[in-house]
């Protein structure tokens, strides 16, 4: 916890740790200081049925990393707390098969080489991708797609 907290101190102007309130917290306050990491002590057991105290003052860190947090596409697309067997999480997987359900809507009977070359997907490579996805459309993972003659149909839903 508290080296999470003192990796956070280059990322961000001030650091934070919460810890439960005890009587002598000499060390985790000397520690804390030192590296410039705020202290807040919860204690659930006062008078006012809990409450939070700030033990140490963090230090501010003027030169923090001002960088953005760059999120994919599937995580901007998942619902938070989702359980994983909800089907409510985005994968890059899924947003593949969507790319591919759109590029055979618009283009019926293509090849797999050609719609794997005009897609966007999360395959290494295209070469690597059309593998992949010839074995999950056989093996039934995929069921909106069917390959037939070498072509590419989608599956009528019914």
């Amino acid at each position: 916890m508290i080296e999470q907290a003192f990796h956070n101190t280059m990322s961000f102007h001030f650091s934070y740790i919460a810890i439960p309130y005890t009587k002598n917290m000499g060390f985790q306050e000397k520690i804390c200081r030192d590296y410039g990491i705020g202290v807040l002590a919860c204690n659930v057991n006062d008078w006012m049925g809990g409450s939070v105290q700030e033990i140490v003052k963090p230090k501010f860190n003027r030169k923090a990393w001002t960088k953005r947090v760059r999120l994919h596409e599937y995580q901007k697309r998942s619902i938070a707390g989702s359980p994983g067997g909800s089907g409510d999480i985005m994968t890059p997987f899924k947003i593949t098969v969507e790319n591919m359900v759109t590029y055979i809507k618009r283009h019926p009977e293509c090849s797999l080489k050609e719609m794997m070359s005009n897609i966007d997907h999360h395959y290494h490579s295209d070469s690597s991708a059309r593998t992949s996805i010839y074995q999950w459309i056989r093996q039934g993972v995929i069921k909106e797609i069917r390959i037939e003659k070498r072509k590419l149909y989608l599956n009528l839903k019914p």
